[in-house]
């Protein structure tokens, strides 16, 4: 009898021990998968106008094959990441310029792309006004009306001292 239950108490031991290392194998394996997945690449670069070289803010970016899309800053610059490993087209589009897209823009596993965008002026939009003139008064009332008297004012006493000492050389002579 007292054989019978040392076994028994070895197997619930056995047991024990085997549950929990399989506890643990279960509670790492997440871990072990989440590890061997491919590092994430990123793409930035500059939107740039092509006439001038000049930042492009605001131009919209957007990878088509996952519709990731992001807005560039004041320097035109852009970026873009956690980009599986592909190949993606960029199109770029900004008011008053031309769509840009760039085909076969090859990302690899945990690489960091760079790439600059130029931007073609859209003058198709831009439509011919016939001549006009514009006519304006200042309110003497406001601010403006005010400095430009307080102007005109030093101005013609300005004038008339330089037209009085102008005078009084020539009689002097």
């Amino acid at each position: 009898m007292n054989l019978y239950r040392s076994s028994s108490r070895n197997s619930q031991a056995f047991g024990f021990v085997a549950k929990s290392v399989l506890a643990i194998l279960l509670s790492c394996s997440p871990l072990v998968s989440f590890s061997q997945e491919a590092p994430l690449g990123t793409l930035s670069g500059r939107v740039q106008d092509a006439d001038y070289g000049g930042s492009v803010l605001n131009a919209k970016v957007i990878i088509l094959e996952n519709q990731k899309s992001v807005k560039a800053n004041v320097d035109g610059r852009y970026f873009i990441d956690a980009l599986p490993e592909g190949i993606y087209t960029l199109v770029v589009t900004a008011s008053f310029y031309k769509t840009s897209r760039i085909e076969s823009v090859k990302i690899g596993s945990g690489e960091s792309k760079k790439l600059d965008v130029p931007l073609f002026n859209d003058s198709s939009e831009v439509f011919e006004l016939e001549a006009f003139s514009v006519k304006a008064t200042v309110l003497e009332e406001s601010d403006i009306g005010l400095i430009s008297k307080r102007q005109k004012a030093s101005m013609i006493s300005s004038s008339s001292i330089a037209v009085k000492s102008a005078s009084r050389s020539v009689l002097n002579r």
